[in-house]
């Protein structure tokens, strides 16, 4: 007896194509890197420098309390380089400086106080003792002090052919300020006394640098009371 036999289609798989042999060459260049990196990681430790070498053999010969004093004394060693280096100046190391304690006019009594200052910053002719004098100049507070800033006295201030006279009240002038000296005649009529500057400014007196020359006519001026200052415009 005849069997019919019929021919059926091969199977198919429902989930697509296989990945044959170019999946492999897709996937090679990924596992290349992979191998890479596991030849690193196998193996034996990589050698250290020798000098980095002794420190860790140093380390681990330390007893378990003595390692974290040697943490506390390497942070302290680290923190005293940073602020040593934190307090070092390119103009070199820090001096003893003498400078105002406020702001100084012609004739004022110094006040200085003490401070530190970069050594190439500091001027060759700064003092190093405590000033007992008086402002040759206007100084600024903060301003280190000289030699030229500072006389010994008032006197010294003057010019070779200046004498100073004391008028007895404040002008509400500044020291070095230059003012007429003005009088009256026999006849009232005002004149021209002489030229000069103020020179300081000492309690309830103000001292005016004139020319000796002109110093007569202003003195006797000065002891009748007919004598006005007056601001001039400097030269």
């Amino acid at each position: 007896m005849a069997t019919n036999r019929s021919s059926s289609p091969p199977a198919t798989d429902d989930a697509g194509p296989r990945i044959g042999v170019g999946a492999d060459r897709i996937l090679h260049p990924l596992r290349t890197r992979s191998l890479h990196l596991g030849s690193l990681l196998r193996g034996p430790l990589p050698r250290l420098p020798a000098a980095l070498d002794r420190v860790a053999e140093g380390w681990w010969r330390l007893p378990p309390r003595a390692r974290p004093v040697a943490v506390l004394v390497a942070v302290v060693l680290v923190l005293s380089g940073l602020v040593g280096r934190a307090r070092t100046s390119p103009w070199g190391p820090p001096v003893r400086v003498l400078v105002a304690a406020g702001d100084l006019s012609d004739g004022d009594e110094v006040r200085a106080v003490a401070t530190t200052w970069p050594r190439d910053l500091v001027p060759s002719d700064h003092l190093a003792t405590t000033p007992d004098g008086v402002a040759t100049r206007p100084v600024r507070a903060g301003e280190v002090l000289t030699e030229t800033h500072v006389a010994a006295t008032r006197s010294d201030l003057l010019a070779p052919d200046e004498v100073a006279l004391a008028v007895d009240r404040e002008l509400g002038l500044p020291p070095g300020a230059p003012v007429d000296v003005l009088g009256t005649d026999f006849d009232g009529r005002g004149r021209l006394l002489g030229h000069g500057r103020l020179l300081a400014v000492d309690e309830a007196r103000s001292w005016i640098a004139v020319s000796r020359a002109a110093a007569p006519a202003m003195a006797a001026g000065l002891a009748s009371g007919q004598v006005t200052i007056a601001l001039a415009r400097g030269e």
